[in-house]
């Protein structure tokens, strides 16, 4: 079978495709995805067909974090990504007007889910949904990512009723971009419901999403589609950081330029810095400018987290889901600062599993207090359960195989 993987969004979301991508290969099928023009060598190094997106989209949206700053809700976040989409709609039509024709099944992504909707009307095509975590409301707070509260509430329940209306504009497509496809207002109305109601693969791990079921569907995380590249090494600077003294904390919170990042990045070296660790500091808030260095600090422009997180006392990072997962795998304890959409989700579900310390949001991480909490976070989780904690996970995760977990998923939903 041709299937068309759309991908879309930060490094961090194409890595897990395109490992469900090589793991389709590998049981026959012919494999495309899309790819926007910063990521089109990424797709390519993968040995899978590029589908090119002709537009840069993370420099698009980076430009709309320094034109309006950080987003503070996520109805506000919502309606931002919505503005991403209107900007990257001609680009988007072209492809998809391309690509459609060609492929007898999509995968999409809840950053390119809308795109397939948008091709579908009047020539429909198998869909199927890969998330990260369900976007739909829940009573579990191990199940949605609109929950709050552990174990059982309804608080989450209605916060994830407040939260949908919000949600429907990441798939509801703008004015702008039913005009891109030449398609009327009752049209965009039909692709949210094609959408609500496609089938939907929970590409993560179980210890992290628990099955059952959500929005009337039962799931089941089927695990996380770790992306390893062959031959991958470190980078000789880290190599030889890491053999000159003991394990440092790594930190990370992303590439978004923005004031309060910076602060909150700076906050978290100083805090590594006074609890006595030495740092690896993530390039690409451009905190790295403005921290003091020493031969305490290295700072890199990237290295394999598979590689780097087991050799690192923590790991100090925003709560993407591929930095979660890889976090876990390597049983390295973890300080989470989040930021926005599923972020503040991960950050509570590590800390309830005992391998993370309390979340530290990031205005507070960027706060007059920032450094104080992240320290305390970092001590917490430093500490002798959640080390035994953080191993146990580890161990159940290296048992996991989610490429091929979510590629099983895809060919039953499919029928292929």
């Amino acid at each position: 079978m041709r299937i068309a993987l759309l991908a879309a969004g930060s490094r961090g979301d194409y890595l897990p495709l395109l490992a469900v991508g090589q793991s389709l290969v590998a049981r026959g099928h012919e494999i495309g995805v899309t790819a926007t023009s910063e990521f089109a060598d990424l797709v390519q190094d993968s040995g899978l067909q590029v589908e090119p997106v002709d537009v840069d989209a993370m420099a698009l949206y980076h430009r709309g974090l320094a034109e309006h700053g950080a987003a503070p809700s996520f109805a506000a976040q919502a309606a931002r990504l919505q503005r991403l989409g209107e900007q990257m709609a001609p680009a988007v039509a072209a492809t998809m007007r391309e690509v459609w024709p060609r492929y007898h099944a999509v995968v999409a992504t809840a950053m390119s889910t809308s795109w397939a909707g948008l091709a579908s009307i009047g020539d429909p095509r198998p869909l199927v949904q890969l998330m990260f975590v369900p976007v739909v409301p829940s009573i579990r707070g191990d199940m949605s990512m609109f929950s709050t509260r552990p174990g059982r509430s309804l608080a989450n329940l209605t916060t994830g009723l407040r939260a949908t209306a919000s949600a429907m504009r990441l798939v509801r497509p703008s004015p702008a971009q039913l005009d891109r496809f030449g398609l009327s207002r009752r049209d965009g109305w039909q692709i949210v419901r094609r959408i609500m109601t496609a089938p939907v693969v929970v590409a993560n791990t179980p210890v992290v999403i628990a099955a059952g079921r959500v929005g009337g569907r039962r799931l089941r995380p089927v695990g996380y589609p770790f992306y390893d590249r062959l031959g991958a090494q470190l980078p000789r600077p880290v190599v030889e950081f890491l053999a000159t003294g003991p394990p440092p904390v790594y930190v990370g919170l992303g590439s978004h330029m923005l004031p309060q990042m910076r602060t909150g990045v700076q906050h978290a070296v100083q805090a590594a810095r006074e609890a006595g660790f030495r740092v690896v500091l993530q390039h690409g808030s451009g905190a790295e400018q403005e921290v003091p260095a020493g031969d305490d600090l290295l700072v890199i422009d990237a290295a394999p987290h598979e590689l780097l997180f087991g050799q690192v006392a923590a790991v100090v990072h925003h709560g993407g889901a591929g930095t979660v997962a890889q976090a876990l795998r390597a049983g390295a304890p973890q300080v989470v600062v989040p930021v926005m959409v599923d972020q503040p989700f991960f950050a509570r579900r590590v800390h309830e599993l005992g391998v993370a310390g309390p979340p530290v949001p990031l205005p507070e991480a960027a706060g007059p207090d920032g450094t104080a909490a992240i320290r305390a976070a970092l001590a917490a989780a430093l500490t002798e359960p959640t080390h035994a904690r953080a191993a146990v996970l580890a161990d159940r995760l290296r048992r996991e195989d989610g490429a091929t977990g979510a590629a099983e998923e895809i060919e039953r939903i499919l029928g292929a």
